[in-house]
Protein backbone atom coordinates (compact mmCIF):
# COMPACT_ATOMS: atom_id res chain seq x y z
CA UNK A 1 0.00 0.00 0.00
CA UNK A 2 1.25 3.25 -0.56
CA UNK A 3 1.39 5.85 1.72
CA UNK A 4 -0.44 8.89 1.24
CA UNK A 5 -0.02 10.73 4.60
CA UNK A 6 2.03 10.24 7.98
CA UNK A 7 2.17 12.65 10.43
CA UNK A 8 3.45 12.18 14.82
CA UNK A 9 1.47 14.51 17.10
CA UNK A 10 1.39 13.85 21.05
CA UNK A 11 3.18 10.06 20.67
CA UNK A 12 0.81 9.19 18.01
CA UNK A 13 1.54 8.66 14.68
CA UNK A 14 -1.12 8.68 11.69
CA UNK A 15 -1.04 7.00 8.42
CA UNK A 16 -3.35 6.94 5.66
CA UNK A 17 -2.54 4.29 3.02
CA UNK A 18 -4.46 3.82 -0.37
CA UNK A 19 -4.71 0.77 -3.03
CA UNK A 20 -5.89 2.18 -6.02
CA UNK A 21 -8.84 4.64 -5.05
CA UNK A 22 -9.17 2.50 -1.54
CA UNK A 23 -7.80 4.67 1.61
CA UNK A 24 -7.34 3.41 4.96
CA UNK A 25 -6.59 4.89 8.28
CA UNK A 26 -4.50 3.54 10.68
CA UNK A 27 -3.39 5.46 14.42
CA UNK A 28 -0.50 4.08 16.29
CA UNK A 29 -0.85 1.45 13.83
CA UNK A 30 -4.36 0.47 14.29
CA UNK A 31 -6.70 -0.09 11.61
CA UNK A 32 -9.76 2.49 11.80
CA UNK A 33 -11.42 3.22 8.89
CA UNK A 34 -11.16 2.29 4.55
CA UNK A 35 -13.13 4.14 2.39
CA UNK A 36 -13.47 3.95 -1.62
CA UNK A 37 -14.90 6.68 -3.31
CA UNK A 38 -16.65 4.10 -5.86
CA UNK A 39 -18.11 1.85 -3.63
CA UNK A 40 -20.72 2.33 -0.85
CA UNK A 41 -20.40 -1.22 0.55
CA UNK A 42 -16.71 -2.02 0.67
CA UNK A 43 -17.11 -5.30 2.48
CA UNK A 44 -15.78 -3.77 6.17
CA UNK A 45 -17.34 -3.64 9.23
CA UNK A 46 -18.86 -0.23 8.75
CA UNK A 47 -21.60 -1.75 6.50
CA UNK A 48 -23.02 -3.73 9.38
CA UNK A 49 -22.63 -0.09 11.38
CA UNK A 50 -24.92 1.80 8.83
CA UNK A 51 -27.44 -1.09 7.38
CA UNK A 52 -29.77 -0.62 9.59
CA UNK A 53 -30.28 2.63 8.43
CA UNK A 54 -32.23 0.81 5.79
CA UNK A 55 -33.84 -1.91 7.61
CA UNK A 56 -37.14 -0.07 7.77
CA UNK A 57 -39.12 2.07 5.08
CA UNK A 58 -39.05 5.20 7.40
CA UNK A 59 -36.69 7.87 7.00
CA UNK A 60 -33.83 8.89 9.36
CA UNK A 61 -34.04 12.49 9.82
CA UNK A 62 -31.59 13.31 12.50
CA UNK A 63 -28.15 10.97 13.03
CA UNK A 64 -26.01 10.89 15.77
CA UNK A 65 -22.46 8.99 15.13
CA UNK A 66 -19.86 9.01 17.78
CA UNK A 67 -16.93 8.22 17.14
CA UNK A 68 -15.91 9.25 13.40
CA UNK A 69 -12.48 7.87 12.75
CA UNK A 70 -12.12 8.46 8.98
CA UNK A 71 -15.87 8.82 8.79
CA UNK A 72 -17.05 5.71 6.28
CA UNK A 73 -20.19 5.17 7.88
CA UNK A 74 -20.96 8.84 7.53
CA UNK A 75 -20.33 8.40 3.95
CA UNK A 76 -23.08 5.91 3.86
CA UNK A 77 -25.60 7.19 6.04
CA UNK A 78 -25.52 10.29 3.96
CA UNK A 79 -26.42 8.46 0.45
CA UNK A 80 -28.53 5.84 1.98
CA UNK A 81 -31.10 7.81 3.94
CA UNK A 82 -30.06 11.43 2.80
CA UNK A 83 -30.73 12.79 6.23
CA UNK A 84 -31.60 16.17 7.60
CA UNK A 85 -29.13 16.23 9.97
CA UNK A 86 -25.69 14.14 10.97
CA UNK A 87 -23.52 14.75 14.28
CA UNK A 88 -20.83 13.55 14.19
CA UNK A 89 -18.17 13.09 17.76
CA UNK A 90 -14.68 12.54 18.06
CA UNK A 91 -12.39 13.17 20.76
CA UNK A 92 -9.49 13.18 18.49
CA UNK A 93 -9.01 16.25 16.64
CA UNK A 94 -6.62 14.80 14.14
CA UNK A 95 -9.39 11.87 12.77
CA UNK A 96 -11.76 15.10 12.40
CA UNK A 97 -9.18 16.62 9.60
CA UNK A 98 -7.81 13.80 7.95
CA UNK A 99 -11.41 12.42 7.32
CA UNK A 100 -12.41 15.85 5.61
CA UNK A 101 -8.78 16.18 3.79
CA UNK A 102 -8.36 12.66 2.91
CA UNK A 103 -11.62 11.01 2.69
CA UNK A 104 -14.01 13.69 1.27
CA UNK A 105 -15.80 13.76 4.38
CA UNK A 106 -17.87 16.92 3.56
CA UNK A 107 -21.90 16.73 3.16
CA UNK A 108 -23.83 19.56 3.52
CA UNK A 109 -26.01 18.05 6.38
CA UNK A 110 -22.76 17.11 8.42
CA UNK A 111 -21.74 18.94 11.67
CA UNK A 112 -18.39 17.64 12.76
CA UNK A 113 -17.78 18.16 16.44
CA UNK A 114 -14.18 18.02 18.09
CA UNK A 115 -14.99 16.70 22.31
CA UNK A 116 -15.85 13.67 24.18
CA UNK A 117 -18.86 11.67 22.86
CA UNK A 118 -20.17 11.01 26.27
CA UNK A 119 -20.43 14.36 27.86
CA UNK A 120 -22.09 15.88 24.36
CA UNK A 121 -24.82 13.27 24.66
CA UNK A 122 -24.98 13.63 28.48
CA UNK A 123 -25.14 17.54 28.25
CA UNK A 124 -27.84 17.88 25.75
CA UNK A 125 -31.05 17.00 25.03
CA UNK A 126 -31.56 16.33 21.81
CA UNK A 127 -33.26 13.78 20.47
CA UNK A 128 -32.27 11.34 17.08
CA UNK A 129 -33.35 8.76 14.64
CA UNK A 130 -30.72 6.67 15.67
CA UNK A 131 -27.24 6.41 16.94
CA UNK A 132 -24.24 4.74 16.50
CA UNK A 133 -22.37 3.72 19.05
CA UNK A 134 -18.92 3.19 17.71
CA UNK A 135 -16.81 5.15 20.29
CA UNK A 136 -13.29 3.53 20.36
CA UNK A 137 -9.66 4.14 21.36
CA UNK A 138 -5.95 2.39 19.78
CA UNK A 139 -4.59 0.06 22.15
CA UNK A 140 -1.42 -1.33 22.00
CA UNK A 141 -2.49 -3.99 18.75
CA UNK A 142 -6.36 -3.37 18.47
CA UNK A 143 -8.73 -0.62 19.51
CA UNK A 144 -10.46 -0.75 22.44
CA UNK A 145 -13.83 0.76 24.35
CA UNK A 146 -12.98 3.93 26.74
CA UNK A 147 -16.57 3.70 27.39
CA UNK A 148 -17.86 1.13 30.24
CA UNK A 149 -20.17 -0.92 29.45
CA UNK A 150 -22.84 0.19 31.41
CA UNK A 151 -26.17 0.35 32.23
CA UNK A 152 -25.96 4.45 32.79
CA UNK A 153 -24.45 4.61 29.31
CA UNK A 154 -27.47 2.81 27.77
CA UNK A 155 -29.56 4.84 29.86
CA UNK A 156 -28.43 7.93 28.15
CA UNK A 157 -28.31 7.03 24.46
CA UNK A 158 -31.84 5.27 24.76
CA UNK A 159 -33.08 8.62 26.22
CA UNK A 160 -31.57 10.30 23.20
CA UNK A 161 -33.40 8.17 21.06
CA UNK A 162 -37.16 8.91 18.95
CA UNK A 163 -39.86 7.09 19.70
CA UNK A 164 -38.92 4.90 16.80
CA UNK A 165 -35.18 5.18 17.39
CA UNK A 166 -32.31 3.28 16.14
CA UNK A 167 -29.73 2.11 18.45
CA UNK A 168 -26.76 0.65 17.03
CA UNK A 169 -23.48 -0.54 19.13
CA UNK A 170 -20.01 -1.96 17.56
CA UNK A 171 -18.75 -4.77 20.02
CA UNK A 172 -14.78 -6.18 18.91
CA UNK A 173 -16.34 -10.12 19.37
CA UNK A 174 -19.34 -11.77 19.56
CA UNK A 175 -18.07 -12.50 23.40
CA UNK A 176 -18.70 -9.02 24.39
CA UNK A 177 -21.70 -8.29 22.86
CA UNK A 178 -23.36 -11.42 24.20
CA UNK A 179 -21.82 -10.64 27.76
CA UNK A 180 -23.06 -6.94 27.59
CA UNK A 181 -26.78 -8.09 26.98
CA UNK A 182 -26.95 -10.66 29.21
CA UNK A 183 -25.61 -7.88 31.64
CA UNK A 184 -27.72 -5.32 31.01
CA UNK A 185 -30.87 -7.55 28.74
CA UNK A 186 -33.23 -6.52 31.26
CA UNK A 187 -33.13 -2.99 30.46
CA UNK A 188 -32.43 -3.32 27.44
CA UNK A 189 -35.47 -5.27 26.88
CA UNK A 190 -37.63 -2.98 28.79
CA UNK A 191 -36.45 0.00 26.67
CA UNK A 192 -36.64 -1.58 23.04
CA UNK A 193 -39.13 -4.13 21.33
CA UNK A 194 -36.51 -5.77 19.67
CA UNK A 195 -33.01 -6.61 18.91
CA UNK A 196 -30.90 -7.57 15.82
CA UNK A 197 -27.13 -8.60 15.89
CA UNK A 198 -25.03 -8.26 12.55
CA UNK A 199 -21.76 -9.44 11.19
CA UNK A 200 -19.76 -9.59 8.75
CA UNK A 201 -17.12 -11.92 6.96
CA UNK A 202 -13.54 -11.75 8.05
CA UNK A 203 -14.14 -9.51 10.75
CA UNK A 204 -14.97 -10.35 14.70
CA UNK A 205 -17.05 -7.60 15.55
CA UNK A 206 -20.77 -7.83 16.36
CA UNK A 207 -23.17 -5.39 15.93
CA UNK A 208 -26.43 -4.77 17.90
CA UNK A 209 -28.98 -3.07 17.08
CA UNK A 210 -31.68 -1.97 19.30
CA UNK A 211 -35.11 -1.23 17.83
CA UNK A 212 -37.84 0.98 19.95
CA UNK A 213 -39.77 -0.49 17.11
CA UNK A 214 -40.83 -4.42 16.63
CA UNK A 215 -38.21 -5.58 13.92
CA UNK A 216 -37.86 -9.16 12.72
CA UNK A 217 -34.70 -10.19 10.93
CA UNK A 218 -36.89 -11.07 8.33
CA UNK A 219 -38.51 -8.06 8.00
CA UNK A 220 -35.11 -6.57 7.81
CA UNK A 221 -33.45 -8.22 5.66
CA UNK A 222 -36.51 -7.94 3.19
CA UNK A 223 -36.33 -4.30 3.48
CA UNK A 224 -32.29 -3.96 2.63
CA UNK A 225 -32.78 -6.23 -0.11
CA UNK A 226 -35.54 -3.87 -1.49
CA UNK A 227 -33.76 -1.27 -1.01
CA UNK A 228 -30.29 -2.01 -2.33
CA UNK A 229 -31.84 -3.30 -5.30
CA UNK A 230 -34.13 -0.71 -6.23
CA UNK A 231 -32.51 2.52 -4.91
CA UNK A 232 -28.50 1.83 -5.71
CA UNK A 233 -26.16 1.18 -8.36
CA UNK A 234 -25.17 -2.70 -8.56
CA UNK A 235 -21.11 -1.56 -8.23
CA UNK A 236 -22.65 0.18 -4.77
CA UNK A 237 -23.73 -2.80 -3.09
CA UNK A 238 -21.69 -5.95 -4.59
CA UNK A 239 -19.31 -6.28 -1.98
CA UNK A 240 -21.79 -6.23 0.91
CA UNK A 241 -22.10 -9.25 2.93
CA UNK A 242 -23.53 -9.73 6.37
CA UNK A 243 -25.29 -11.97 8.12
CA UNK A 244 -28.51 -11.62 10.38
CA UNK A 245 -29.13 -13.08 14.24
CA UNK A 246 -32.46 -12.60 16.36
CA UNK A 247 -31.40 -11.46 19.85
CA UNK A 248 -35.24 -11.06 21.00
CA UNK A 249 -38.78 -9.78 19.80
CA UNK A 250 -40.98 -7.98 22.25
CA UNK A 251 -44.99 -7.99 21.18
Amino acid sequence: MALVFRQSENMTTYEVRSAGKSLRLYTNGVFHSQYHPDYLFNGGIWDALSLPAIFTPRHLEKILVLGVGGGTVIHQLAQLTSPVSIIGIDINAMHLKIAQKHFALKYPCLELIHGDAVAYTAARKNQFDMIVDDIFLEGENNPYRPVAQSGRWLELLSARLGENGILVRNHLSQREAASSLEQHGEYIQSSFLSGIEITVPCYENAIHVYCKNALTTRAARRAASVFTTTSLKKQDYTKLRYRLRKLFVNG
